[in-house]
């Protein structure tokens, strides 16, 4: 075996390590076995090298002088690494079995984890692995990234930023606040306490420090709770109103008229939340600011629907002295320069009461003639019908269409033209910021692409927009496209994150298509994309049993455990499920690891009715069988308790 060779091995060997070790906690017989599989590999390539340094790049790795980055393999790695902020890693000569399991076992730990124990390289520094160095990236990376998955790490870093007093930290976060109020909910902020404080001592710091940053942070924090549908369910507000206790009353003011004029959701719950949150003694300032900004915006001089809005917000009756203080100061306040305008042109009621006027002409009509001259009234309306969001109408308006064009109006006729425009509208706009809406109500409706298979090609693989709603209208239109749409996926496979969120938008599929090419997308990728593919499966509306029964046999237990999920759930496949975990055969003892896997599987997922199968365990004969009897027994036990 030559040196490249021997890199080569020792990568494979590396990947198929860290597969296990986020498969198997560092104890398991397999991650043991893998660990000195691994450390095998790594002393061939110690008969080159008395020290091996691994450099990272974000799709790629640089090695003695070369970039291995176009092999699967090499990429995954990398992101795996890079993810964990690792700047490159070197092994040196007399490295112990010892010291790769811990090394490995750190790996395998949670960003947020790696973080809170200093990170990795205080983890990995120290005796116990003297032969192994990590240089790490700076973790203030993660202070911009989106993402559910990056609150947790955002949190522990923002918390050890306050813990250690780091100015300089304290104002990264500070420019970066926003980041952390469009993850948060209010229920994190009542639920963890230790957040909660450090919030309060970082407001506290920025307050004495500088105001202006405090102001734009607290504002940003109030702002996000007032958003927040769920905070005017909470009873606990009381818990987080000190933490606004520092922001003036222009800053108050400004961010209530901010939501009332910018946010078209704010509504009197949101108004109750905010009273809540700000102190009592500051309410008649705030509305007073409010009234102030009201008088001069164009907005409620020019938008009847905007004024109408703003009335009924103020007009709410409430028992408590807070509402009364904006009722008196703001309704007097329309009272006395709005009344004053005997009539108000409401252009935007008209024009909606114009199209329902046009739908139910189109309803009602039969003369071939009058229908053209209504579709070309439509026509004229198409552009605003679409931004108008109106999901009940343009679904009236589209099976409208449809019953016409049936009833045996021409195809060329301005109805056909209309219902395409229509159609192509809608279908377009799931590739836009409004992609869930039209999902939502419009998926079914549309009957044929206007599109094209291209350009749905281009949109999902060129430019990376994937949701479930394109790909159901993908399958739906073109079935005959999935292996083109496979071999386009397998382009992009070293993208984890594209093949993971196309395989989870996959679920809303109702098509053959999809359960064929996440087979495909299993047998072709690493185990976490696999568990992803398994997951996905349970939500389709069909299985393929011989697929699953091959994960039984074949694949290590945390892609056993997502099959049987699926396959328990079939009254028809549960027995042979079952069987297929519980009734191996092992000769000598050979597949005795594997049913005590079995045997730990069940107990997890909490399965009853698996005492005869236990049962027969538990009286396998011959002293190779003892310890799986014993297992077998004690499982039975807890089942009869």
């Amino acid at each position: 075996m030559n040196k490249e060779e021997a890199l080569s091995e020792f990568l494979r060997g590396l990947r198929i390590a860290l597969n296990t070790t986020f498969a198997y906690s560092k104890d398991h017989p397999f991650f043991v076995k893998s660990a000195q599989n691994f450390k095998d590999k790594i002393d061939a390539l110690f008969n080159f090298f008395d020290s091996l340094k691994i450099n990272v790049a974000p799709n790629s790795l640089f090695i003695d002088g070369k970039h291995w980055g176009k092999d699967i393999i090499y990429t995954e790695l990398a992101q795996t690494f890079h993810f964990r902020k690792i700047k490159s890693i070197e092994f040196t000569k007399g490295l112990g079995l010892d010291e790769l399991v811990e090394f490995l076992g750190a790996i395998s730990l949670s960003i947020r984890d790696i973080i809170k124990q200093g990170g990795l390289r205080r983890v990995v520094a120290g005796d116990k692995m003297p032969h192994i160095l990590v240089e790490e990236l700076d973790y203030s990376g993660f202070l911009g990234e989106e993402g559910e998955d990056s609150k947790d790490v955002w949190i522990e870093l923002f918390n050890q930023a306050v813990d250690q007093q780091d100015a300089r930290k304290i104002n990264d976060f500070a420019d970066h606040f926003d980041v952390l109020t469009r993850k948060l909910k209010t229920k994190d902020l009542l639920e963890n306490e230790g957040l909660r404080n450090n919030i309060s001592k970082f407001f506290a710091h920025l307050l004495a420090k500088d105001k202006e940053r405090f102001g734009a942070c607290a504002k940003e924090l109030l702002v996000a709770v007032m958003e927040d549908k769920g905070a005017s369910q909470i009873k606990e507000l009381d818990k987080i109103k000190s933490l606004f206790s520092g922001l003036d009353k222009d800053t108050v003011a400004m961010a209530l008229w901010e939501e009332i004029s910018g946010n078209n959701n704010f509504n009197d719950l949101s108004f109750g939340v905010f009273s809540h949150l700000i102190g009592e003694d500051m309410h008649k300032d705030v509305a007073t600011g409010l009234g102030e900004k009201i008088k001069s915006s164009e907005a409620v001089r020019n938008n009847p629907k905007f004024r109408k809005k703003l009335r009924e917000l103020f007009s709410v009756e409430d028992a408590s002295e807070i509402s009364a203080v904006y009722r008196h100061i703001l309704y007097s306040f329309f009272t006395d320069e709005l009344a004053k305008r005997s009539f108000e042109f409401d252009r935007e009621s008209l024009h909606k009461n114009y199209h329902y006027i046009l739908l139910n002409l189109l309803q009602e009509e039969h003369d071939e003639e009058k229908l053209s001259l209504i579709a070309s009234c439509f026509l004229k309306e198409s552009g605003g019908l679409i931004q108008e969001k109106d999901a009940q109408y343009l679904k009236s308006l589209l099976l409208t269409l449809e019953r016409k064009i049936k009833e045996g109006v021409p195809q060329m006729s301005a109805l056909a033209t209309l219902y395409q425009q229509l159609c192509q509208a809608i279908e377009s706009a799931f590739f836009g910021g409004d992609a869930l809406f039209y999902a939502q109500h419009f998926g079914g409706l549309i009957r044929k692409s206007y599109l094209g298979a291209d350009y749905y090609s281009d949109k999902i693989f060129r430019e990376g927009l994937v949701n479930q709603g394109i790909l159901r209208l993908f399958f739906q239109f073109f079935p005959e496209a999935a292996d083109l749409f496979y071999d386009n996926l397998q382009k992009k496979k070293t993208d984890m994150e594209f093949v993971t969120t196309v395989v989870r938008s996959l679920s809303s599929v109702e098509s053959s298509s999809a359960l064929g090419i996440l087979k495909k997308i299993f047998f072709s990728s690493n185990n976490f994309i696999k568990i992803e593919v398994l997951k996905t499966m349970q939500n389709l509306f069909g299985y393929d049993a011989q697929f699953l029964y091959m994960v039984l046999d074949k694949e290590d237990m945390p892609l056993r455990r997502e099959a049987l999920l699926i396959l328990i759930k079939s009254e028809r496949e549960r027995i042979t499920a079952l069987d297929k975990v519980l009734s191996i055969a092992s000769p000598w003892g050979s597949k005795n690891k594997i049913l005590m896997e079995n045997i730990a599987l069940a107990e997890e997922l909490q399965l009853k009715d698996i005492r005869y199968h236990l049962t027969q365990l538990s009286k396998r004969g011959f002293f190779w069988n003892s310890a799986l009897r014993r297992r077998a027994a004690k499982a039975l036990d807890k089942i009869n308790d």
